[in-house]
């Protein structure tokens, strides 16, 4: 049975990450001025070091906003530099699957490694060790948006260990050193009212009563500066108590217990970007609710302002919870099965096998006093209630706050319904104009349109002129806030006539005010008052634009124009002003998008008009179009992606899509192989091949060809082939001689027969000569060359590649780029290694800026073959590392064998005889399995076999080649990436 197994590193290494990120190898600082992406990347591994760390997290996690394609590539060329940055120790960074990272800890000085221990033993000399540890916040310096979770995480840890220090010093009698820790921990939390609590006891025992003053004094400072609160009464009772202590006479003292059960409190409540307005007697009548319920629901219509209710509750009466306070947002929660995975994600627990995630959760709260937020629940109300009901059941100090459309039902549930802000209903400001706007401002609704007036439009004065036409904005959106901001927006291009007109004749939400009228509204009412606010043509275009995906530029929203729709321009300008597009200028270059949910709320409305077919077509005709035109533009069919899947998926729906879909799927090509999107493509060919039912049609003969050409890429060998005949044989039938090199140019690569490959070349070259296509021969004749060069056929293939060249000259830059892969090769079998290094490097940096995974992957294991040539043993495995992270990323199994060849020569070269024996017999034996036998020219990789056999000696031999038979795949490639850490048994 083979098992692999990590080994000791000698300690050598030492990661700070509290304060600023520091590396120390060897007692030398590792500066790190240009890789700090390098470090975030260490500094995640360690903190989830209990588990292996998927590659698609980490990279979207550290670059968020990018696509993925590109937040990987971010990934591998970080995890290059973080290789060099670490150096010898480069070999902890491991790889225990394809999709996996992780890094060898053993031996390592990690200060948060050791905070964590000393902190878990409890004991006074170990929590010093620990508070002396954390010197500064966790990565001092870095604003990614991934750290603050986990900072806060350690902060509280922290407090917590000074907390249980001051503990331990109470119960020691030690009441100086006590104190000092209580100090430590009130200036860093202030308005932590459980600890000042605790140092005015201590302080009192010590008979500091001026101390127990000034505490008292400062604390509720604090709570009245930033909370616009006083101390609670147990806090004033102590404080009280304390005074009256001062007072009597020497030897009389009292016997105080803690007021406050110490904790370290949990807080990841969002801080809104704007300000909180009203809601005071809400807020009070939660608060009462709270003190004799453990499950108080905010009730009312989309829109009405809960969850920020819910935050001001939460802010205010964080000090109550020892434990702290936890909010969970479940809009996203699409089920209700995964309601506990949602909640217990808030705190990162990851429960052992055989443990459900709600028993984790409710182990977890069990011992805290906490309030836990559960916003929009409305969704998942019966799940929501199924698990509050368990949770406060199992969690006696466990309170939940619940934001929902409608009541959970749950037991011992308090109702509280959330109306919209108070308006106003005296339109005229009478005689005394000052008073008027006085009382005006009064109403929560109006100051809370006032307050998001000026964020649109600073200049805006509230006037006796127009304050009626603010009333009568408030009464005619009902004081619901998110109405009242989305009118607020309107005021950077309408007037407030204009505005309070238009609210009044096409969307009133209180008809007369009628109070008899249904006061909840949702959502999408919202949007329906924003729709009815817009012109017909604006109606027609909003509804039109719904159909783009990823945004879209002018010329897009042009050509998807309904007949009789004019000045495009003008209509998108107004809907820009109105802010239901949105308007992006990069690069010099425009693009307009929808939010996703209006973008939704216009699809429907398009939809609902029976309009939805032509909208899809006339989108499909544009960009199928467009693509033909820019086949050749990746950067441009990146851009465009969303659309163009939209444009396929609509050509694959349409009974007369077929031909539609063949031609874009073709024009994709490109995009595809630059990418490597090779799976995505061949799943789209795949589905456009299947709806085709005219198998004579130029269209199918090259979708197969481009079916055929991304099978080749991802080594599927006999299917590439197969398709590649089809479309040869089609091509042969129609008569296009010139498309035939196409097909040929894959079986040429694909063939396994080099005798037959040197065929399907010379056809290539025969119908090149005869077309007189100058860049199709030279590329031809330098792929004849190759075919011979790997017969051995060496002194044949010199002139057939010299000739190539020169017709080169005369063929563009991608026969000059494909005529320089030959003469590397050819460099490379005359072991001329100083002019395959330059050509290679050159190559290289070519295919970077290209952004070729392939290309660079390609490039990447060459150039490690040759400095491993040129006698340098240590680039190569730096290079085969990245080879190998691209090829897995792009599904090249045939380039991850090369690179395990690779690895196999630099081990034979470090005589690490064992190591290249199974690397050279793994790669042998999956080159069987994917029928792709090492060529001639490249066996002289192998000769060192017997050498390496003699050195071994027989019975050693076999074992390597049975411990090698015994791995997977996969298994070899991890063994290659990790020599020092992975030893095979």
């Amino acid at each position: 049975m083979t098992q692999t197994a990590y080994t000791a590193v000698s300690t050598k290494l030492s990661i700070n990450l509290f304060g600023a990120f520091h590396l120390t190898i060897a007692g030398e600082s590792v500066p790190n001025p240009r890789a700090r992406a390098s470090g975030w990347i260490l500094a995640l591994l360690i903190l989830h070091r209990s588990r292996e760390v998927d590659r698609h997290w980490l990279a979207a996690t550290l670059w968020p906003e990018a696509e993925t394609p590109s937040a990987l590539f971010n990934l591998r060329r970080n995890l290059s530099e973080l290789r060099k940055m670490l150096g010898t120790e480069a070999c902890r960074l491991v790889s225990p699957n394809r999709h996996s990272l992780g890094f060898n800890l053993i031996g390592v000085d990690c200060d948060l490694i050791n905070f964590e221990s000393r902190r878990a033993c409890k004991d006074t000399l170990a929590l010093q060790e620990a508070v002396s540890i954390y010197r500064g916040e966790l990565l001092e310096g870095c604003h990614e948006e991934w750290i603050f979770s986990e900072r806060i995480v350690y902060e509280h840890a922290y407090l917590k260990a000074l907390e249980d220090l001051a503990q331990n010093e109470i119960q020691s009698g030690n009441l100086h050193e006590a104190a000092q820790w209580l100090r430590r921990l009130t200036s860093r939390e202030p308005l932590r009212e459980d600890a000042q609590c605790k140092l005015m006891e201590t302080l009192g025992l010590l008979n500091d009563f001026a101390g127990v003053e000034r505490q008292y004094r400062e604390l509720r400072h604090h709570l009245r500066n930033e909370l616009n609160q006083e101390p609670a009464p147990s806090t004033l009772t102590l404080y009280h108590s304390l005074k009256a202590k001062a007072q009597l006479p020497a030897g009389i003292n009292f016997n105080l217990s803690p007021t406050h059960k110490a904790a370290s409190p949990f807080n990841n409540l969002p801080y809104p970007l704007t300000s909180f307005i009203g809601r005071c007697e809400e807020m009070n009548q939660i608060c009462a609710a709270m003190q004799t319920a453990r499950l108080v629901s905010l009730v009312g219509t989309g829109g009405v302002g809960k969850t920020r209710l819910a935050l001001s509750v939460a802010q205010a009466e964080k000090e109550n919870y020892s434990s702290g306070v936890c909010f969970t947002d479940l809009s996203s929660t699409k089920a209700g099965a995964d309601v506990p995975q949602t909640v217990a994600s808030t705190f990162n627990l990851h429960p052992n096998p055989g443990i459900t995630m709600q028993d984790a959760l409710r182990r977890h709260l069990q011992p805290l006093q906490l309030l836990l937020i559960l916003d929009n629940a409305e969704h998942i109300v019966e799940s929501c209630a199924s698990l509050a009901n368990d949770l406060l059941i199992n969690c006696p100090n466990l309170t939940i706050l619940c934001t929902s459309r409608q009541p959970l039902n749950a037991s011992g549930e308090i109702v509280i319904p959330i109306s919209p802000l108070p308006v106003p209903h005296e339109n005229s400001p009478a005689q005394n104009s000052s008073a008027y706007l006085s009382r005006l401002r009064q109403f929560e609704s109006v100051s809370l349109l006032l307050d998001r007036i000026l964020s649109a439009a600073p200049a805006f004065q509230l006037t006796p002129a127009n304050a009626p036409l603010i009333a009568s904005i408030c009464c005619c959106l009902d004081g619901v806030p998110l109405a009242l901001e989305l009118a607020a927006a309107r005021f950077r291009s309408l007037s407030p006539e204009v505005i309070a007109d238009r609210l009044d004749t096409k969307f009133r939400l209180l008809s007369s005010g009628s109070p008899a009228l249904p006061r909840h509204r949702t959502l999408h009412a919202t949007l329906d008052w924003s729709y009815d606010l817009l012109s017909e043509s604006e109606q027609n275009l909003l509804r039109n634009l719904s159909v783009f995906r990823g945004g879209w530029t002018l010329e897009a929203a042009e050509a998807i124009s309904l007949a009789g729709e004019e000045n495009t321009v003008a209509i998108l300008t107004a809907l820009v002003d109105k802010s239901l597009v949105v308007y992006e200028s990069r690069s010099g270059q425009g693009r307009y998008r929808l939010l996703e949910m209006t973008r939704q709320y216009a699809r429907d409305r398009r939809k609902a008009l029976d309009k939805g077919q032509e909208i899809r077509r006339k989108h499909r005709d544009y960009f199928s179009c467009a693509l033909e035109s820019h086949r050749e533009d990746v950067a441009w069919c990146k851009m465009e992606r969303d659309n163009l899947r939209e444009a396929l998926s609509f050509s694959l729906d349409d009974p007369d899509g077929a031909m539609p879909a063949l031609t874009m799927c073709s024009a994709l090509l490109k995009y595809w192989a630059d990418t490597g999107n090779y799976t995505e493509g061949r799943v789209w060919l795949g589905r456009a091949l299947d709806k085709d039912t005219d198998s004579k049609s130029n269209e199918r003969m090259r979708a197969l060809f481009t079916a055929a050409f991304l099978a080749m890429k991802q080594s599927d060998i006999a299917l590439a082939e197969s398709l590649a005949l089809a479309s040869l044989d089609l091509a042969q039938h129609r008569g296009e001689e010139e498309f035939q090199c196409a097909p040929l140019i894959v079986l040429g690569h694909t063939t396994a027969d080099l005798v037959q490959c040197q065929e399907f070349i010379q056809r290539r070259v025969d119908l090149r000569r005869a077309s007189g296509n100058s860049a199709g021969l030279a590329d031809a004749l330098t792929d004849l060359g190759v075919c011979l060069i790997r017969q051995g056929e060496l002194e044949s293939a010199r002139p057939i590649l010299e000739e190539g060249a020169a017709v080169a000259k005369n063929g563009g830059q991608f026969s000059i780029d494909y005529a320089k892969g030959a003469r590397i090769l050819l460099a490379r079998v005359e072991r001329d290694w100083d002019d395959a290094r330059l050509r290679l490097e050159e190559f290289l940096e070519m295919n970077r800026r290209k952004n070729d995974p392939g290309g660079i992957a390609y490039n990447l294991r060459e150039l490690g073959v040759v400095y491993m040539m040129q006698g340098d043993l240590e680039s190569p495995a730096v290079l085969f590392a990245e080879a190998v992270q691209l090829m897995q990323s792009i599904g090249d199994p045939l380039g991850l064998i090369r690179c395990l060849e690779g690895y196999a020569q630099v081990a034979a070269a470090r005589a690490e005889y064992t190591r290249a024996v199974i690397l050279f017999e793994v790669s042998e034996r999956q080159r069987v399995i994917l029928n792709t036998p090492l060529p001639p020219v490249d066996r002289v990789d192998y000769e060192s076999l017997p050498f390496m056999r003699a050195e071994l000696g027989e019975e050693n031999f076999a074992k390597s080649i049975d411990q090698a038979r015994l791995l997977t795949f996969e298994q070899a490639v991890n063994f290659a990436l990790n020599p020092c850490l992975l030893t095979t048994k």
